[in-house]
C-alpha cells in the first residue's frame, strides 16, 4: 500500500523492508513503479537541502519549518561519534560496544529513511588535536599511513591533523555495511548491504546540470522566504524555544547564506557562526558562477558538436589537450612549472614543443596534460596505476579490519579472564577431604530460566506502558492538545491503527491516549527536541540514558514482532535476558517519576 513520502516531498511512495538477520529492518522507500525514491527534497537541484558536501550553500537553520539540513547534519554527528567511540574505549573496545552503536545507527536509518544520500555536512573530513590522535593511536586501529601524517604534523602543542576521512563514511548504508564487517567479517548482512549500496549508486540521479533553467535561484526564492518569516517573528517579538539563539542570530544566517561570507583571500573567517552551512560564496554568487560555468558548457558543447564527439572528450580535450587550450589557460600552466621562453612556447604545437622544449612536455605530463596519441597513453597508464587495493583502503582515521581484529581479541580475552578468575585457588591446593556432610547437603539449583519463564513481549508491553504514562503525564501533563499538533504524523498513524483495531471483535480497554503508540513512536516523542527540553525544565535525569536503552531493545522488540529467528515465539535466552534486564531498568525508572 502506498503513502505519502515521510519526508513531505508529496510523492507517494512504497516502503518495502531490507530484512537483517538481526531483526533490523530497514524501510527501504521506493516509488510506485518500483523504482527507488529518491526523495526531491534531497535530490532537487533548487533544494536548499541539497548539496551537504559543504561546497555551496546549505540551509542548516533547526528553527526552520521542516528543518532537513539540521536533520542531516546530525547524521554526520552520527559518524563522528563512531571515532569517539573507539577513541574513548581504546583498547577495551568490545563487540557490546559496536552492538549498541548499530543499535543506534539502525534506529537513525528508519527515523530518516532517504536512500544513499551523502549526509555529512564536513565532506566526511575531521580534524583531530594530538591529544586525540595519540588517544586513537594506542587503539592499535588506526590506519598505518596516518601515523607518519602525525609525526609530522604534531610539532606543535597546538597543532592538529587535519583532512581525516570518517571511517564509516558519510552514507548511512555504506556505514551500516562496514558496521556488519565489523561484527560479522563477510557475512549475509554484509553483502546485503554491499548489494544494496551497489543498486543505490548505479540508480542515483545524475548531478548533470542542464544550462536550462538557475537552480540557484530557485534557492535564492526559498532562502528569502525563510528569511521574511524571521523577520515577520522579529517584528511580532515572536521568540525561539532555544535561549541560546535569537531571531537576530537566524536572520543574519540567512543573510550570510545569501550573501556568503566575505573575507580577505588570504585569512580564514575565524567567526563561530551560529549554523553550519555557510560559506565564502552565498546563493548570490552561485548564481554567477553558474553562468559563467555555462559559458565553458557552451565552449564544450561547440568543440563537440565541430568535432563530432562527445561532449565528455570534448570536455578532456579543453582540460587536458595542449592544442586546445587558450592563451590565458596556458599561462597559468606555465606559471605553475615555471617555464621560461613563455610567449614561444605559448604560440607553439604540441608537437612543436615536443622538438624544441622536451624537458617542458615531461613536466606537462606530471600535471595529465598531453597533445598527441602516444602522450595521452602515458597520461592514461599514469592514471590506472593509482588503484585501491580494498574497499576499505580510503585513508580514513581507523582501520576496518584492525578494529574487527581488536574487539574479537578484547572478547577472547574476557573469557580467558573469566575462566582464569573462576579456576583460581590462591595457589593453595584444593582439599581432597571434602566432608561428607558438605557433600549431602547440595546446594539449592540456580535456575536461570525460573526468572524468565515470562515471554518478552510481557517485559515490553509492561515497558511500553510505563513509557505512555512518563510522556503523558510527566513530560507533557495530561497536555493532549498540544500532542496531537506537535506530534501530527505520529498522532496521525496511531488513529489510523486505532481504527483498523476498533474492527476487531474484542477491543483492548484504553489506558492512555497513547495506547496504539508504537515502541519506535515513543522513541521518537522521547529524542523530540520539545521532549528533551520539558525533561531539562523538570529536571528529570538520565533522559538520555533511558533513550539509550529503548535504542537497544528497539530491534528485539521488531524481531518478536515479524517473528524473525525467535524461538517458539520469544527469543534466544542470551537476548532474552538483555530484553528483560533492560525493560526492569526502565519500569524502575518510570515508576521512580511517576510516584515520586
Amino acid at each position: 500500500m502506498s503513502i505519502t513520502c515521510k519526508t513531505g516531498c508529496g510523492q507517494q511512495v512504497v516502503y518495502e523492508n531490507i530484512e537483517f538477520t538481526d531483526g533490523f529492518a530497514y524501510q527501504c522507500p521506493h516509488n510506485l513503479d518500483d523504482s527507488l525514491h529518491y526523495c526531491p527534497i534531497f535530490y532537487g537541484d533548487s533544494s536548499l537541502f541539497t548539496g551537504p558536501g559543504g561546497g555551496m550553500a546549505f540551509d542548516a537553520n533547526p528553527f526552520r519549518e521542516n528543518s532537513y539540513g539540521d536533520e542531516i547534519e546530525k547524521f554526520g554527528q552520527i559518524f563522528y561519534e563512531f571515532e569517539e567511540l573507539v577513541m574513548t574505549k581504546n583498547k577495551n573496545l568490545s563487540v557490546e560496544d559496536i552492538n549498541i552503536y548499530k543499535t543506534r545507527l539502525q534506529s537513525f536509518l528508519n527515523a530518516f529513511p532517504i536512500n544513499g544520500l551523502y549526509t555529512d555536512a564536513t565532506d566526511g573530513l575531521q580534524a583531530y588535536d594530538k591529544q586525540s590522535f595519540e588517544n586513537a593511536l594506542e587503539s592499535g586501529a588506526v590506519n598505518s599511513r596516518h601515523y607518519e601524517y602525525y609525526k609530522s604534523y604534531m610539532d606543535h602543542e597546538d597543532s592538529a591533523i587535519n583532512n581525516i576521512s570518517f571511517t564509516l563514511s558519510s552514507s548511512p548504508i555504506t556505514a551500516l555495511k562496514k558496521i556488519y564487517y565489523i561484527l560479522e567479517g563477510d557475512s549475509v548482512n554484509f553483502k546485503k548491504c554491499q548489494q544494496f549500496e551497489k543498486e543505490i549508486k548505479e540508480n542515483a540521479p545524475k548531478w548533470i546540470t542542464s544550462y536550462e533553467e538557475n537552480p540557484f535561484e530557485l534557492k535564492l526564492i526559498e532562502a528569502q522566504k525563510q528569511l521574511k518569516i524571521f523577520q515577520d517573528k522579529l517584528k511580532n517579538n515572536v521568540e525561539v524555544k532555544n535561549k541560546k539563539n535569537t531571531i537576530k542570530d537566524i536572520i543574519q544566517y540567512y543573510h550570510e547564506l545569501i550573501n556568503g561570507i566575505k573575507t580577505p583571500l588570504d585569512e580564514w573567517d575565524t567567526r563561530k557562526h551560529v549554523f553550519n552551512g555557510l560559506g565564502s560564496d552565498g546563493i548570490k554568487d552561485e548564481i554567477k558562477n553558474w553562468y559563467d560555468n555555462k559559458k565553458i558548457y557552451l565552449k564544450f558543447k561547440t568543440l563537440s558538436e565541430k568535432l563530432k564527439i562527445s561532449y565528455e572528450e570534448a570536455q578532456t580535450l579543453s582540460y587536458h589537450h595542449w592544442d586546445y587550450f587558450d592563451n590565458e589557460e596556458k599561462k597559468k600552466w606555465l606559471n605553475r612549472i615555471n617555464a621560461d621562453e613563455k610567449s614561444k612556447i605559448i604560440n607553439s604545437t604540441y608537437q612543436e614543443l615536443e622538438s624544441s622544449f622536451p624537458n617542458l612536455v615531461k613536466e606537462l605530463l606530471e600535471f595529465g596534460i598531453f597533445g598527441s596519441e602516444s602522450s595521452r597513453q602515458i597520461v592514461n597508464s599514469t592514471k590506472k596505476g593509482v588503484t585501491q587495493s580494498s574497499e576499505f583502503s580510503i585513508v580514513s582515521l581507523f582501520n576496518i579490519h584492525k578494529i574487527r581484529e581488536l574487539i574479537f581479541k578484547n572478547a577472547q580475552n574476557n573469557v580467558q579472564e573469566i575462566m582464569e578468575e573462576f579456576l583460581t585457588t590462591d595457589n593453595e591446593e584444593i582439599s581432597s577431604n571434602i566432608s561428607l556432610e558438605f557433600e549431602e547437603r547440595k546446594p539449592l539449583e540456580y535456575n536461570f530460566n525460573s526468572h524468565l519463564n515470562q515471554n518478552s513481549m510481557i517485559h515490553l508491553s509492561n515497558a511500553e506502558k510505563h513509557l505512555r504514562k512518563l510522556i503523558i503525564n510527566e513530560i507533557y501533563d495530561c497536555d493532549v492538545n498540544f500532542l496531537k499538533k506537535h506530534f501530527k504524523q505520529i498522532w496521525m498513524d496511531i488513529e489510523n491503527t486505532k481504527s483498523r483495531d476498533g474492527k476487531n471483535i474484542q477491543k483492548p480497554r484504553e489506558e492512555t491516549v497513547l495506547d496504539y503508540a508504537t515502541f519506535g513512536q515513543l522513541l521518537d516523542i522521547l529524542k523530540n527536541k520539545e521532549s528533551k527540553n520539558r525533561v531539562k525544565i523538570k529536571k528529570l535525569d538520565s533522559h538520555e540514558n533511558l533513550i539509550q536503552k529503548i535504542e537497544i531493545i528497539l530491534p528485539y522488540r521488531n524481531q518478536l514482532s515479524h517473528n524473525r529467528g525467535t524461538i517458539d515465539g520469544d527469543l534466544d535466552i542470551n537476548s532474552k535476558a538483555i530484553v528483560v534486564g533492560l525493560c526492569n531498568e526502565i519500569d524502575e525508572f518510570c515508576s521512580r517519576i511517576l510516584h515520586r
